[in-house]
């Protein structure tokens, strides 16, 4: 407190102070004629309980996170009520993706410019209104146009909530606060597909994006009980819009998304679409960054990358890689499936491999802010999701591209067997046949044991392309093992504002 004071002394007029300019300065921050130093901002405290706050942001986060998987399993339906194809479906999920990946690195700068509660709340309120306009949507186009409203609206709120968690919580907290938002962020997707699944069958598809609009108000209300604006908040000024570098970063970012979920349909390069739009990502993305770089005021500031923690984490480093050592083997369980798995083959790994995700989120995330001050953390945490919402994206397009391929594969593999040089094939031939002469002609039973022989080896071909996909996804997690020795050691201090790097 004694920097503090100090400080505030340092920033007064004396020409305008009478007496002890530091008691003024002390008591009277606000008349100042300096900013105050960084030292003033390490001791803000919140008004409320950190938890009330961490349960205000949660609720929005968790709702939001939902979405983006809720509305999987529901594409049958839609399609259907809505006269639309399956791949014209499919643009209910790319919409939604492609806004909310050009919101999330600018969410700094927007909260900056309207002020983050203000920008937390309209968020929400974008977010539930478009929800409702969601269901309600008579067409593929509107429904369509919703999604990007409620991509925009949800796109800001997972940093905000990160950025508010880690601002509310004492150092030494931080891992209990990013527990709780890995929590949200972990678990959502999980239950989503059930979740969407069982309001469609049971109610309608429209019933998914009804239900978030009693959780929207009740998330509003909360965050404008409970949250409020730090003071190095209300002091930044966001100065111009970057509206080049923003153009560039909504171009790149779409662009992208178009790449990543249109790619394997598309038959990735063999299509002229995909590859002319994957130049047009480059192009854009490496000016958007040559152009930030060399910004004086940028949308995104990407300078925050040269924080070797934050670059190497888009509590402990033996946490880490505890974590990823545990989810290597649940990953490589998976692999253990055939056509009769059982209920415990997947339960069980799945048990392990959520436990696994905990060792490596919360300390991942609290590792890779823990050296940053909370004046980066806004910006921090917008790239820290859209880097890790792209790496998702990515993940999720390069695997099932493998499963597709790898399927392929197995399944002329396992063609080149059956043939009628193939003793095996045809004693199985023949006894399905056998089986099926009581209910049928034989023209038609030969037929059906054929068909069901094509099947079981369809299925067979896709059961090994999963389990190609699983150990490859072991071993990678195997190659993140050593990575997390690449992080500083972070040491929270006890009523310090920040944290010690060793």
């Amino acid at each position: 407190m004694s920097e503090a004071v100090a400080g505030g002394k340092r920033g007064v007029a004396p020409a305008r102070e009478k007496g002890s300019g530091t008691k003024k300065a002390a008591a009277r921050p606000g008349k100042s004629a300096a900013p105050k130093p960084p030292a003033a901002h390490a001791v803000w405290k919140p008004s409320f309980n950190p938890w009330l706050i961490a349960a205000s942001v949660m609720l929005a986060t968790f709702m939001e996170v939902l979405d983006t998987s809720v509305a999987n399993v529901a594409l049958p339906h839609i399609g259907g009520n809505l006269s639309a194809t399956p791949e014209e479906a499919t643009w209910v999920l790319t919409s939604y993706l492609v806004s909310n990946a050009i919101i999330l690195p600018a969410t700094n700068w927007l909260s900056r410019y309207f002020g983050r509660k203000r920008f937390l709340i309209v968020c929400i309120t974008i977010f539930t209104l478009s929800s409702a306009l969601c269901g309600a949507a008579t067409s593929l186009g509107m429904l369509i146009f919703a999604r990007i409203l409620q991509g925009a609206g949800g796109g800001a709120l997972q940093p905000i909530a990160q950025s508010v968690l880690l601002e509310s919580f004492p150092p030494e907290k931080r891992g209990s606060a990013m527990a709780v938002f890995g929590m949200g962020v972990v678990v959502a997707p999980i239950i989503g597909p059930t979740l969407g699944g069982w309001i469609t069958d049971n109610y309608s598809w429209r019933w998914i994006f009804y239900i978030n609009v009693p959780i929207g108000i009740l998330a509003i209300f909360m965050a404008n009980t409970f949250i409020e604006d730090p003071p190095y908040i209300k002091n930044q000024k966001p100065g111009r819009i970057d509206y080049i570098g923003f153009g560039l970063m909504a171009l790149g970012l779409a662009a992208l998304q178009l790449v990543l979920d249109k790619g394997q349909e598309e038959d990735w390069f063999a299509s002229p679409f995909i590859t002319w739009t994957l130049i047009l990502t480059i192009i854009a993305l490496i000016a958007f960054v040559v152009w930030e770089l060399r910004s004086d005021e940028p949308i995104v500031n990407l300078r925050i990358l040269s924080n070797r923690n934050f670059a190497v984490g888009t509590d402990s480093r033996y946490l880490i890689m505890f974590g990823f050592t545990v989810l290597a083997y649940s990953t490589y369980l998976f692999s253990d499936i055939n056509l009769q798995i059982s209920m415990g083959s997947i339960v069980w790994p799945s048990i392990i491999s959520g436990l696994a995700m905990g060792f490596v989120f919360v300390p991942l995330t609290t590792t890779a802010m823990g050296t940053l001050s909370n004046e980066q953390m806004g910006n921090a945490s917008g790239v820290f999701n859209l880097m890790r919402n792209t790496g998702g994206s990515i993940g999720i397009a390069a695997m099932t591209t493998l499963l597709s391929r790898q399927a392929q594969v197995h399944q002329a593999a396992i063609a080149s067997h059956l043939t009628p040089y193939d003793p095996m094939f045809q004693q199985r031939v023949q006894q399905i046949q056998n089986a099926l002469s009581h209910q049928m002609n034989p023209a038609m039973a030969s037929q059906q044991a054929y068909a069901t022989i094509y099947g079981t080896a369809v299925r067979q071909a896709m059961v090994m392309s999963y389990i190609d996909n699983f150990r490859i996804l072991a071993f990678l997690c195997v190659l993140c093992i050593p990575a997390a020795l690449l992080f500083k050691r972070v040491r929270a201090r006890k009523g310090a504002g920040g944290a010690a790097m060793h």
